[in-house]
């Protein structure tokens, strides 16, 4: 109104139902949007599976990259994903698997066993999720610059005991990650241990 006027009963309470009305379209809305993100990690995670059944005919190194590749397209914010196996011999962890890196070496580049985040995963088996790596005491700082990702999160590649490598995401903006896609890269990182658990490399027992 451009000019003074009293709102009646009437008046007031229009505007509240229809305030009642939108919160729950919106609420309707958001179940909506949870639902279809949760039926395409079972559907994206289905489809791994039926890969592994064909491990042979599919070869490890697909289903590894089918498993980052699924990992950046589930969950939005990630940028960079990649698996990095265990390599007992030499103590280190190698890339199987990496998409969204431009700099190929950058995305190949290999980590002594114990450094970073990486090594503290592989030795809890316990995600960890780094919301920025500026202010969280947990990421260690290897060299004299920082990355250029903020946000990190590492989950283990793991058959029971034994230690195989590890899954991670990365994001150029902080606090990326929830604590929900956080359970679904330890989905990932199990599927991807039934991959490499098929590898024809003798390992020696976890510690």
């Amino acid at each position: 109104f451009n000019k003074e006027h009293h709102f009646s009963e009437e008046e007031i309470a229009r505007p509240e139902q229809a305030g009642s009305h939108l919160a729950i379209a919106l609420w309707n809305a958001q179940q909506d949007t949870e639902l279809q993100k949760r039926l395409r990690e079972s559907n994206t995670l289905a489809n791994i599976s039926l890969a592994l059944s064909e491990t042979e005919k599919i070869g490890i190194e697909n289903i590894l990259q089918l498993i980052v590749t699924s990992a950046k397209e589930l969950i939005p914010t990630a940028q960079k994903a990649v698996i990095h196996l265990l390599d007992y011999e030499k103590q280190e962890l190698t890339p199987g698997a990496v998409i969204g890196y431009e700099n190929q070496v950058e995305g190949k580049r290999k980590m002594k066993l114990g450094e970073g985040v990486a090594g503290q995963v592989i030795a809890t088996g316990e995600t960890i999720n780094i919301a920025n790596i500026e202010t969280d005491e947990k990421f260690i700082k290897l060299g004299s610059q920082l990355p250029e990702f903020r946000s990190l999160m590492v989950a283990p590649v793991k058959s029971g005991d034994q230690k195989l490598g590890t899954i991670s995401i990365q994001s150029e903006i902080p606090n990326s990650f929830t604590a929900k896609e956080g359970e679904l890269l330890s989905a990932l990182g199990i599927q991807a241990a039934i991959a490499i658990a098929d590898l024809p490399v003798e390992l020696p027992p976890g510690p």
